[in-house]
């Protein structure tokens, strides 16, 4: 890695480092510090994450991989890292709840078809098409898609679903059940533009 024309390994010049960090915010001083100890193959402490109150609520300060953070909003589906962690944390929330419900041998009344695609099942689907797209190959934006609509009879068993991306999984859904059908989820307006 080269190294700043200013510094040495063996000596780092104070006045060089103070240029480098002059008039940036605090953030902008870490990263250009850890840039500086990079530079030099020197350690930087583990930053560890911080929290604040504010009422009811708290406020996280978090250091994740940033490769790590883009794939996993890619394949959540998510567009900033508030929505990501909250989804995270409600996720993990739901996994841990405690099952409060007796089960019953013979279900009174059982739905017509579920809706939802188990854990479990998701994870073979994604295992079996090695996290990316069956059709482009994308590893973006990945969605569990089902080959058979279940609005056309299609069933939840693992032969009937596939991992496509965002893209492949609309134009699939166009053509099983018509663009008039699917434009009002393709097209949808952000609440702030609903008229």
């Amino acid at each position: 890695m080269p190294t700043h024309p200013q510094f040495s390994a063996a000596k780092l010049n104070p006045k060089a480092i103070i240029e480098r960090v002059k008039n940036k915010s605090t953030r902008e001083c870490e990263i250009e510090l850890e840039k500086i100890a990079k530079e030099n193959n020197l350690k930087t402490p583990e930053l560890k994450p911080s929290k604040r109150s504010y009422g009811e609520k708290t406020m996280l300060k978090v250091f994740l991989d940033s490769e790590k953070l883009h794939l996993l909003k890619s394949r959540l589906n998510v567009a900033c890292e508030q929505e990501l962690l909250q989804l995270l944390v409600e996720e993990k929330l739901k996994a841990t709840e405690p099952d409060t419900t007796t089960k019953l041998n013979d279900r009174a009344n059982p739905s017509r078809r579920a809706r939802s695609i188990s854990p479990g099942k998701r994870a073979i689907v994604i295992k079996n098409a090695q996290h990316q797209c069956e059709n482009c190959g994308s590893k973006y934006s990945l969605q569990i898609d089902h080959r058979v609509s279940v609005a056309l009879g299609g069933s939840n068993h693992i032969e009937n679903l596939r991992l496509l991306c965002r893209s492949c999984n609309q134009r699939a859904a166009i053509e099983q059940l018509g663009l008039k059908m699917m434009d009002k989820y393709i097209n949808k307006q952000p609440p702030s533009e609903k008229v």
